[in-house]
Formats: C-alpha cells, sequence, structure tokens
C-alpha cells in the first residue's frame, strides 16, 4: 500500500511516471512528421487526448512547487540547489545527444558539420535570440530530437522568480493571491505584448505562479491523506471536468508547449492554465492513489516517474532517430497505428536506455 505520511507521496512518482507515458503518447503525434510540428489537431480523437493530458507540463510544474519546503536557505542558495539539480545533467546529455544526432545526419549526407554547429548553439541561446542571429534551428531533425527539452529551461527561469517570492507569498493567504494574480497579469501583458525572451523568461513570472499555487497545496498538505475520499473525488470530478470541457472548446487551451503558454485564448490563458494546472494534478493524485498498489504497473510508474527528467531529455532523440530508420513519418496530429508503433518503440527503448544507465550507475557505485 502506499505510503501517504512521507513527505514525498509514493503517488507522485507514480504520477509523474504516468505523465511521462502521457508526453511520449502525445509526442508521438507530433515529433516524428515529416516537415515537425504542427499546432493545431486534427481529428476529434487528438482533440480529446490534447483535452484530456493537456495538462500534463503545467502538472509537473506545480509539483515542483508542491515539493518545496523552507528550510533557512538564502535565494542565492535556493537558486545553486536547483540550478545544480537541473543543469549538468541536462548540458551532458543534451551535448552527447546532439554529437550523437549530428554524426547519424552527417554519415547520411543531410546535413553540414557547420549547421550542427550553428544549431547547437542555436539550441542553448534560444529563440528569438538565434533567428536574429541567423541561427534559427527549430525545425531541424536535430532541433526536433531535442525539443521536450524546453521545459528544463522553462523550469529554470521560472524557478529563478518562484524562489524570490515563494516565502514571502506564502506568510499568508491573502498575499499569496496578490502575489499569484500579480505575477500571472506580468505574463500576459508580455504575451499581449508580444514580447519573447529566451529561455522562456516571459512567461517565467506564470510558470512562478503555478509553482507558488503548488507551494502552497504542499504547506497545506491539501494533495495528502484519504480522508473524505468520497468528496475528493467529487472536487476531482468537478474541477477536471471544467478542465476536459474547455479542451475540447478550445483545443491546446492551457498547454506549454515548444516553450510558451500556446495563448490559444490570447493573454487571458495565462490564469487558465493555472487552473488547469490545478485540476489536473488532483485528477493525476487521485487515480494514481490506487493505481500505486497495482502489482507491477503502480512499481513501473513508480521507477519510471523517478526518473522523468532523464526521460525529457532523451526520449525525442530516441524516438526520432527510430522513427527515421523505421520509415515512420505519420499525419501530423493525427492518431493512427505508425502513431502507436512510434510510442510503444519510444517507451520500451527509453526504458532500455534507463535500466542500462541504472546497472551501470550501481556498477559504478559499488
Amino acid at each position: 500500500m502506499a505510503d501517504i505520511t512521507n513527505k514525498r507521496m509514493v503517488e507522485q512518482d507514480v504520477a509523474k511516471g504516468l505523465a511521462m507515458t502521457f508526453v511520449l503518447l502525445t509526442h508521438s503525434l507530433t515529433l516524428f512528421t515529416a516537415g515537425g510540428r504542427d499546432t493545431a489537431p486534427t481529428d476529434m480523437t487528438t482533440i480529446i487526448l490534447m483535452a484530456a493530458f493537456g495538462f500534463i507540463m503545467p502538472f509537473f510544474v506545480f509539483i515542483a512547487g508542491y515539493n518545496y519546503r523552507n528550510k533557512g536557505e538564502t535565494y542565492t542558495q535556493s537558486v545553486k540547489k536547483r540550478v545544480l539539480q537541473l543543469i549538468p545533467q541536462f548540458f551532458i546529455l543534451a551535448t552527447a545527444l546532439w554529437v550523437i544526432m549530428g554524426i547519424y545526419m552527417m554519415v547520411r549526407g543531410e546535413i553540414s558539420l557547420v549547421n550542427v554547429l550553428k544549431s547547437y548553439v542555436a539550441f542553448w541561446i534560444g529563440d528569438p535570440l538565434a533567428a536574429d542571429l541567423g541561427l534559427d534551428a527549430s525545425r531541424t531533425f536535430i532541433a526536433q530530437g531535442l525539443g521536450p527539452t524546453w521545459f528544463i529551461k522553462y523550469l529554470i527561469t521560472g524557478s529563478l522568480v518562484f524562489y524570490a517570492v515563494v516565502d514571502y507569498a506564502l506568510e499568508n493567504q491573502k498575499r499569496l493571491w496578490l502575489v499569484i494574480v500579480g505575477l500571472l497579469s506580468v505574463s500576459a501583458v508580455l504575451s499581449a505584448l508580444k514580447v519573447e525572451l529566451i529561455w522562456g523568461i516571459h512567461d517565467a513570472p506564470a510558470v512562478a505562479a503555478i509553482m507558488l499555487l503548488g507551494a502552497f497545496f504542499g504547506k497545506k498538505r491539501l494533495l495528502h491523506g484519504e480522508e473524505a475520499a468520497g468528496k475528493r473525488w467529487l472536487i476531482c470530478l468537478v474541477v477536471y471536468g471544467i478542465s476536459f470541457a474547455l479542451g475540447v472548446l478550445f483545443p491546446r487551451v492551457g498547454m506549454f508547449s515548444s516553450g510558451r503558454i500556446d495563448m490559444v485564448l490570447g493573454p487571458v490563458e495565462v490564469y487558465i492554465t493555472e487552473y488547469i494546472a490545478m485540476a489536473g494534478t488532483f485528477f493525476m493524485i487521485c487515480i494514481c492513489r490506487p493505481l500505486s498498489r497495482v502489482p507491477w504497473v503502480g512499481k513501473f510508474l513508480q521507477w519510471f516517474g523517478r526518473r522523468s527528467l532523464i526521460i525529457l531529455i532523451v526520449h525525442g532523440s530516441i524516438m526520432r532517430i527510430c522513427c527515421d530508420i523505421m520509415g515512420i513519418t505519420g499525419a501530423p496530429n493525427k492518431l493512427g497505428l505508425k502513431n502507436i508503433i512510434a510510442f510503444i518503440m519510444c517507451l520500451v527503448l527509453t526504458s532500455l536506455f534507463l535500466l542500462i544507465r541504472d546497472k551501470y550507475k550501481a556498477k559504478k557505485a559499488a
């Protein structure tokens, strides 16, 4: 049975594992298509799929805030800890994948070394600066493979804002809501002015606001415990039902995608994204509480979830190269047999990569 009294819930890791599984599934609709990703779904099956799980990336932001605890650290110490948690393995893995994919493309005669290097620089400085310098490589084969890593950049810049305000905001609820609304409004104004900055800095206040809401839930332990289970499920279904309806009426509403909040409904969407992050997190924790007790399934998802950062970095490249080798090029954002094959293939190969990595780390530790 899941231990719900610990600071780190088993259900949380199971939820992360399930969320990453859905990330792989949705990316099978987009990452391997000829010409790259489209911005709008093209059939009702995909619309329903995205409406059901469009909260996935905001969910990860919410959980990052939920796990925050004031340990008496200074702002600099908190930022340093976050940067050391994310940047080293991100840099090492992303660089290694860029080399592998670059060599693969050069062997095929489809790209030059100069273009590989330009694309690598563009990856790190990000849009729109890369475009201003004539280095825009967002639609290249390599960039598509490493496309999902935009989220790590988002999480870093959002954390810079979050740590600056979290302790102040959590002192009382009135202050919390004023800070959250203020942060969301900053991103809404920047969106209205069509301001885009490197590493998603223009959306960093909105990301921090979602983390703040998560931190408030964590402080009150609102996702822990099974008391009043019937009431909890009713609340879950109501708030999630509203989120799902929004997703069907306005496909992609409330989603983070390619390093931005999609803004299907314009600047007001930063506020909607906050709600959808909360609704999705409630939903994930509720369904993962019983799911965590299912033999094998719960254990696998828990194992998968604890490695979500690594999966996020590597899965796009695994999917992109394997689909290219096998000649799988599906229709953009339209669910079909090829998409399912790509999803299963990516899930199996990513899991295999993780097993090899775990075995190597264990051998090195011994």
